[in-house]
């Protein structure tokens, strides 16, 4: 089937309801995803998290009444990446400042780009997380950096001279206690002003944030759609991979519905953990991309035949050209409409009536049926 007018699939029936959207800059991957979370709070009760570190998504909290954090470094809001609230009541304490141990240990390694950590730097960042939370019940970045400044080690004190010129300059709004408190089914965080430098750590201490948000609004008994556009900020940092990587797995856990935009595939391919999130996806549309980066995507997906022609030749369409695939089976998307109506659709099986509640006939579809992999 090829189509310009499509619907959004309910990809909560899926296996594993995670899904990726990749493409060039330009490609309609924003769009896409702008559609889908439009439908998602026209249709349901659920909670939305948008990560935005491209500066997309802020018109979306005015037309459907919803909170938008910004963080850029004159901003009021805060989020400390010390805060414990949220966390599924079935964790210890003693888990909780493990997975804060290693949330700092990622943090610093970000910071310290291109050198990751050295062994040593890692276990002195996660002792002194348990120090703090010994003797205090939330610290912050800031008694985080005086604890390793006053440190008799000089490999702490390091550590905290680079961290504080950070802080000092671009982190601000990570450096005291939270003081949001998303009530609204969208919540928009941001990240988009924070110098490119520190877009990774703002973007990984947001993921914990809205782990932390799932966990609660799953308390509730709600779901949450959480899209981070654009995660390559992280493709650099093995630790933040880590917890995104984790993250990922423990999802469907929480009834949370994770969505990786990226508009550098052969970078995000690159990359075992963010392969192994492709490949346990249910859904990923594909957009307008270089040869290179359409056969290292077909070969994951084992597309072949008309789609992987398709896919490689998208990259002289426009934007909306591609594949968008759901578990095995390809559709030819083209040119859809940066106004396109979508709507939320039940997924049947077998796979041959998924394809066709997938999509609506329109006046370009030039073709009906599925085609599979030829």
């Amino acid at each position: 089937m090829q189509t310009s007018n499509f619907s959004r699939l309910n990809h909560t029936r899926q296996q594993y309801p995670g899904a990726c959207i990749l493409g060039e800059p330009g490609s309609g991957k924003s769009i896409a995803a702008g559609h889908e979370i439009e439908d998602v709070l026209k249709n349901t009760n659920d909670r939305v998290i948008v990560l935005d570190s491209c500066n997309a998504y802020h018109y979306l909290t005015v037309i459907t009444d919803g909170d938008f954090y910004d963080f850029s470094p004159q901003s009021e809001n805060c989020i400390n990446p010390f805060d414990m609230s949220g966390f599924d009541d079935d964790f210890s304490m003693e888990k909780k400042v493990e997975l804060k141990g290693e949330l700092l240990a990622a943090i610093c390694s970000g910071l310290f780009h291109p050198h990751a950590l050295a062994e040593d730097e890692a276990l002195c960042i996660k002792k002194n997380v348990e120090k703090l939370y010994s003797s205090m019940e939330e610290p912050t970045l800031w008694d985080f950096l005086t604890a390793l400044n006053e440190s008799g080690s000089p490999v702490e004190r390091s550590i905290g001279r680079v961290i504080e010129a950070y802080v000092k300059i671009h982190l601000g709004v990570f450096s005291e206690k939270t003081n949001i408190r998303p009530e609204k089914n969208l919540t928009v965080f941001g990240i988009g002003n924070i110098a490119p430098v520190s877009q990774g750590t703002a973007l990984l201490i947001c993921i914990e944030q809205a782990a932390r948000l799932v966990m609660e609004n799953a308390k509730r008994g709600t779901r949450t759609w959480i899209y981070m556009d654009d995660i390559r900020p992280l493709l650099r940092n093995r630790q933040a991979l880590d917890i995104l990587y984790h993250f990922w797995e423990e999802a469907d856990v929480y009834n949370a519905m994770p969505c990786m935009v990226c508009q550098d595939t052969a970078m995000l391919l690159c990359q075992n953990y963010t392969r192994q999130i492709l490949k346990s996806s249910s859904y990923v549309m594909a957009l307008k991309m270089s040869e290179q980066e359409s056969n290292m995507v077909s070969d994951i997906l084992e597309i072949s035949g008309v789609n992987e022609k398709y896919l490689k030749e998208s990259i002289y369409s426009d934007y909306g050209t591609g594949i968008l695939w759901i578990d095995n089976n390809c559709v030819r998307l083209k040119n859809f409409s940066r106004t396109t109506d979508t709507v939320v659709e039940e997924v049947k099986t077998p796979a041959e009536l998924l394809m066709e509640d997938l999509f609506r006939a329109g006046d370009q579809c030039v073709q009906k049926g599925t085609e599979s992999n030829e």
